[in-house]
């Protein structure tokens, strides 16, 4: 729980006192994250045993937080006076010296602000190279395959998947009318019930959705229980068998 919150005014930046901890979020435009690993080091934290009780934030400004104690007395915190430098340069959209000072300063929470930046920016070397230096693997790899994909559009939405940010994603796809591709992030997220809404709306893709969704089910070997598949695939047989009926009766 906060107790209080104060915005910094030269930067975007949150400082908040909790419980035990007076924290800071350098990147706080990152909360939209799905991958919480990332907002979580996007933190840092100062134990508050100083501020006493009922501690007030007055000012954040310049990498400096001043507090006001429960007896009147203010107290300064300066513990994250390397980001303003780096925000100033994000500010100017100065992306090349933000770079470089995270490479001469080598720091993990430094690293992860440019990573969550360069993702919401679309800058797909610099979050690369972000990723690699926190040792995320698994998000390079992916950024790997987002430069290889055949369109703009289509790397903007997967690079808004990558930041968690799946309605986003969608919406680039459908303006663009790639139907098939906005179909796919939702199976590529298992989104099962929204991949179904726009498959029937749009008329595409319907059989290659009810295939995955079969082959996922045996694959964790479960029955279907979804309410949309299930009343889809009864009105698809209550179709078939009047189809079938129709067909009947012209023989006849």
């Amino acid at each position: 729980m906060a107790q209080n919150i104060g915005w910094a005014t030269d930067a975007n930046v949150l400082a908040a006192m909790l419980d035990a901890n007076l924290s800071v979020w350098l990147c706080p435009n990152c909360v939209h994250y799905s991958d919480r690993k990332v907002i979580r080091r996007t933190r840092i934290d100062k134990e508050n045993s100083e501020f006493g009780k009922q501690p007030n934030i007055v000012s954040v400004r310049n990498g400096i937080v001043m507090v006001r104690r429960g007896d009147g007395a203010i107290v300064a915190s300066s513990f994250y006076n390397l980001f303003t430098s780096f925000h100033e340069h994000i500010s100017n959209k100065k992306l090349k010296e933000a770079l470089s000072l995270c490479r001469v300063a080598q720091n993990e929470i430094l690293w992860t602000c440019m990573a969550a930046i360069a993702t919401d920016n679309r800058e797909l070397h610099a979050a690369e190279e972000a990723y690699a230096a926190i040792c995320r693997f698994d998000k390079v790899d992916y950024i790997k395959y987002i430069k290889n994909l055949p369109t703009a559009t289509e790397r903007h939405a997967e690079m808004a998947l990558l930041a968690g940010d799946v309605p986003m994603a969608e919406g680039i796809l459908l303006q663009s009318s790639l139907i098939k591709e906005a179909i796919h992030i939702n199976i590529q997220i298992y989104n099962w019930n929204r991949a179904l809404e726009l498959a029937r709306k749009y008329k595409r893709q319907l059989e290659e959705v009810l295939n995955t969704r079969t082959k996922y089910l045996q694959t964790i070997d479960k029955n279907e229980t979804n309410h949309s598949f299930l009343v889809f695939m009864a009105n698809i047989s209550s179709s078939q068998i009047n189809q079938e009926k129709r067909e009947e009766e012209k023989r006849d």
